[in-house]
């Protein structure tokens, strides 16, 4: 789980493999009961941040089945961490040092050699700081007091070691990144100023990669991201061409009764004049004349996607 800096905040749970959107909430402000946090028995005293993941958690039916959840140190503390174990919930991830109930270790100033460990642990949940360019600080109930080699070497050739907790978050937390990446190349996100419409596209891009990745474990031999959405157009623009709208010429032009004047008669269905001598073009036949423009463009648009 990750925070967004600008635009509609939306806090999102992603499988951490295939980056797989499980479940989202949208924030409607303050005051609003979204947290889903009365879906689990939480002491009305939790932070804000505790009832947006239990609650989310619990509205995607992730609680309870033992799984470890990796998390930006926006959302974490050890209330929360407290409250997921509880929840029979495993977590790990980045944490602030000024949070209410941390070590005084990770708290204070130490100054430590690159590649040096502080830990402490109360019953299952450690608490650490590891110096490599800078400090991290780390928090976890699924992790021990362990540091593993990790595949990186110093100038002299020599391993260098991690605790096993970071290791594991950065491995872990691809989720989130992996989502936004396969996004980013085909956003259909587009500046406007209705809120709905962008929370719209959002969505809509979110269903898409959604299904490229169950459509990627589907088969053994996937088509392209790019190829995989112009399958989907294609698919909608036929289904829009074998159901059209209503015909133009049944509309009814009394509501057009306030024009005056010579645009009155223009419209009015009645009229004989030399204005009415094109026939009416039923929907249909605009939808498919339509339909062979999209197609000529998307082959077009293929045929460069192939060339380069």
């Amino acid at each position: 789980m990750k925070p967004t800096k600008c635009g509609i905040k939306i806090y999102e749970v992603m499988e951490s493999d295939s980056g797989y959107l499980l479940g989202m909430n949208v924030y409607t402000g303050s005051t609003a009961e979204t947290t889903f946090h009365e879906l689990v028995d939480l002491s009305d005293e939790c932070t804000i941040t505790t009832k947006i993941v239990v609650g989310l958690l619990a509205f995607c039916g992730l609680l309870h089945k033992g799984h470890h959840v990796y998390l930006d140190n926006y959302y974490n503390s050890p209330e929360l961490f407290e409250e997921l174990k509880l929840l029979g919930t495993g977590a790990c991830g980045t944490i602030r040092t000024n949070r209410k109930n941390m070590p005084k270790a990770n708290a204070a100033k130490i100054k430590l050699d690159p590649g040096e460990s502080v830990f402490r642990q109360k019953d299952d949940m450690l608490a650490l700081k590891f110096h490599d360019k800078r400090d991290v600080n780390m928090l976890s109930t699924i992790h021990s007091a362990t540091n593993v080699v990790f595949r990186k070497t110093d100038k002299d050739g020599n391993n260098i070691k991690k605790p096993q907790a970071i290791v594991d978050y950065v491995k872990h937390m691809n989720g989130v990144d992996v989502h936004d990446q396969i996004v980013k190349n085909y956003s259909c996100v587009r500046k406007t100023v209705k809120w709905w419409k962008k929370l719209f596209f959002h969505l809509f891009c979110r269903i898409l990669t959604n299904a490229y990745i169950l459509y990627k474990k589907s088969v053994s031999k996937p088509c392209t991201h790019y190829q995989f959405r112009l399958q989907i157009v294609r698919k909608l623009m036929a289904e829009a061409t074998n159901n059209p709208g209503p015909s133009t010429s049944s509309r009814n032009f009394r509501s057009l009764s306030h024009l005056r004047g010579k645009t009155q008669l223009l419209l009015n269905p009645n009229d004989s004049s030399e204005h009415h001598d094109k026939p009416a073009v039923s929907a249909k036949e605009v939808g498919e004349e339509q339909h062979r423009k999209a197609e000529a463009a998307l082959k077009e648009v293929s045929e460069v996607g192939s060339k380069d």
